[in-house]
């Protein structure tokens, strides 16, 4: 299962945006300056940075996304598994997308979403292979394809913690972190999925909109 981002950051599940805020900043002081540590101790550092960031943007998505459950403006059945989605509220979800009878390439897409987060890659692999078969010209789900196939053939994924490694040792060239989150973020399942934009290769396959499909 995904790591709790409100774990990672130290704070409770109903922290409300300010406090997550301090909590990522306090959470980054720790190893901003470790990350320009030669060897094991600066990589490691990268590392922490960028599951530090991931969580940072997941759990803002969690924040926003239960506002919209609990304020009761919720559309269609799909707009209701999508704000489950981004809250990580994935049994709801399920169950939302369950009682759906047309699968469409949407349909799919969110499918896609759980399994990754349940670690069921195989199944998340083949539910966007659905969804890409079934709405070729979404860039988003072929993106998110692409990112979890690499996450399987073992590729390296993620862009911030390579951007960290390469300022560490002086190399200007990459891009800023930021700049490769606008490019990819809600085009995968939160890591492939988040950033999978599926906080890892979805969700960085599934990422600021974590599920920004269409």
């Amino acid at each position: 299962m995904q790591k709790d981002p409100f774990v990672i950051l130290g704070v409770s599940g109903n922290a409300d945006t300010d406090e997550l805020y301090a909590a990522y900043k306090k959470a980054r002081s720790k190893y901003e300056s470790m990350r320009f540590e030669p060897g094991e101790k600066g990589a490691e550092a990268c590392v922490r940075l960028d599951e530090i960031d991931q969580a940072y943007r997941d759990a803002q998505d969690i924040i926003a996304a239960t506002k919209t459950i609990n304020s009761g403006v919720v559309g269609d059945e799909y707009e209701r598994a999508d704000a489950l989605l981004k809250a990580k509220r994935y049994s709801e979800a399920q169950e939302v997308l369950n009682d759906i009878s047309e699968r469409n390439a949407k349909w799919y897409y969110f499918q896609s979403i759980i399994h990754y987060a349940s670690n069921d890659f195989t199944a998340a692999r083949d539910d966007l292979r659905k969804a890409v078969n079934l709405e070729p010209g979404n860039n988003s789900y072929a993106m998110a394809l692409n990112r979890i196939e690499m996450k399987m053939e073992g590729k390296p994924g993620s862009q911030r913690t390579e951007y960290y490694a390469r300022e560490a040792t002086g190399d200007r060239s990459y891009r800023r972190p930021e700049d490769a989150y606008r490019q990819t973020r809600g085009c995968g399942l939160m890591d492939v999925c988040s950033g999978l934009c599926l906080a890892d290769c979805c969700c960085e396959c599934m990422g600021g909109d974590l599920i920004s499909c269409c």
